[in-house]
């Protein structure tokens, strides 16, 4: 063996035989220190100074493993050999029951398949798949659920039983023939249900009406009917009953002591005063129009009639309501034409009177003496109600350089007036330059 000079030089080589007998190489330290590592000596341990497992690195070409030496890799293989593989087995799906236990080690553990009855059997076939079979012999019929006794009846065409049937094709060579032939029934064959009313016909009935005796009839009284007929001297109908016979008896009725007499609910011919002829099926022609002094026909007028006063029409409420007149018109702010607008809420609130409880706020009006200019200038009417106040408007009513405004909108929920609210013009934003002589009015009505 051909060793480099540094370590020749300090090595003394010896051959010896090993405890068999065979030659073996060995080499002597040459005065190397205890625990030391230099140039031409590794000496092995875990002591200070010496060469152990964690300082020989691993290349680790597969990947297998995170540390970078020998001794961290031993440790991990060692710690994957105690817990099995890294895999395991679940059961899928939510219904049903799972037929995977456990992994114990490198062991994965199922459940057995087991049959709790001797209705089923599970039992391996073949080599890759297990057959579940319904032993039906072992299955009890009449244990079954919602069973009836005698619910079922057997069919046997050569038998006569009560709880046997015919087959159809028996049944109909029995009947073969059979519908044609004349045959009898006596009385006692023939009960209640057994056959239906319409295999008796009508014609076969009628014609023995002559041999029913009306006076055995069950129930039958003497003398029970009437015969309505117009001859006959027995007989009685409307036309042998004279009027005379019914006239005579009238004096004998009291009228007020009839079924739903009303008290003067019948006037005479002679109560009622002729006033004219009607004509065409109306009363136009008969009855004179009204005027200030006389009673006659009027015509209601419409809204629009009510705003133009036209003369000679009638005014309905709710036209009256719906028109100009039906409207009233709350001033909550008045500033003096040369004074400019000012963001401030109103101090001076106008009270709401009972003559107008349950009216609402119809519009909200902006007028300004002199426009103002750039930006806007926005106004809001605030209700004060037992100590609460709200706002009368989702959206303000805005001035951008006009005299004149009414574009705000009005809150359903807060629009209502009752007696004692206090009704504020408030100012929430201004122009650059302010408008003068700012004005709010509130229209109120009812709807």
């Amino acid at each position: 063996m051909a060793l480099p000079g540094d370590i020749n030089s300090r090595l003394h080589r010896c051959i010896t035989t090993d405890g068999s007998g065979n030659p073996a190489l060995r080499f002597v330290s040459a005065g190397f220190a205890a625990n030391s590592v230099n140039d031409t000596h590794i000496d092995w341990g875990v002591g200070a100074d010496q060469v152990s497992a964690i300082d020989m690195p691993i290349a680790d070409l597969g990947g297998y493993f995170t540390g970078t030496e020998v001794e961290t890799a031993l440790q991990e293989l060692g710690a994957a050999t105690a817990a099995g593989e890294a895999n395991t087995a679940s059961n899928v799906g939510t219904a049903g029951t799972g037929i995977f236990k456990q992994k114990d080690g490198v062991d994965l553990e199922f459940y057995k398949l087991n049959s709790a009855s001797n209705k089923l059997t599970i039992a391996l076939s073949g080599t890759d798949k297990i057959d579940f079979t319904v032993n039906e012999g072992n299955i009890d019929h009449d244990a079954l659920t919602n069973f009836a006794a005698g619910e079922h009846r057997i069919i046997n065409d050569a038998g006569t039983s009560a709880t046997e049937l015919w087959s159809a094709s028996k049944i109909n060579s029995e009947l073969s023939g059979k519908a044609a032939s004349s045959h009898t029934h006596a009385a006692g064959h023939i009960t209640s249900g057994t056959f239906a009313d319409v295999l008796v016909a009508e014609s076969n009935v009628t014609q023995h009406e002559g041999a029913i005796d009306h006076d055995a009839l069950t129930n039958f009284a003497a003398d029970e009917h009437i015969d309505w007929k117009v001859t006959g001297a027995e007989d009685i109908h409307d036309d042998r009953i004279a009027q005379s016979s019914v006239t005579q008896h009238e004096g004998a009725i009291d009228h007020d002591a009839l079924t739903n007499f009303a008290s003067n609910e019948h006037y005479t011919q002679a109560s009622i005063t002729a006033v004219g002829t009607v004509a065409s099926g109306n009363v136009d022609a008969a009855v004179s129009a009204a005027t200030t002094s006389a009673a006659g026909k009027i015509e209601i007028g419409t809204t629009a009639e009510t705003n133009t006063g036209t003369a000679s029409l009638a005014m309905a409420p709710d036209q009256f309501k719906a028109s100009d007149w039906g409207f009233r018109y709350l001033m909550l702010k008045s500033d003096s034409s040369a004074d400019d607008a000012t963001v401030a809420d109103g101090v001076f609130g106008i009270p709401i009177p009972e003559e107008f409880d349950t009216w609402d706020v119809l519009d909200v009006i902006g007028i300004a003496h002199t426009a103002g200019a750039t930006n806007t200038t926005d106004i809001q009417v605030r209700r004060r109600r037992s100590g609460a106040e709200v706002d009368v408007l989702t959206t303000p009513v805005t001035l951008a350089g006009q005299t004149y405004a009414n574009d705000g909108s009005i809150n359903g929920a807060n629009d209502d007036l009752a007696t004692g609210d206090i009704l504020y013009g408030d100012v929430d934003a201004v122009e650059t330059t302010p408008p003068k002589g700012l004005i709010i009015l509130v229209k109120i009505g009812l709807t």
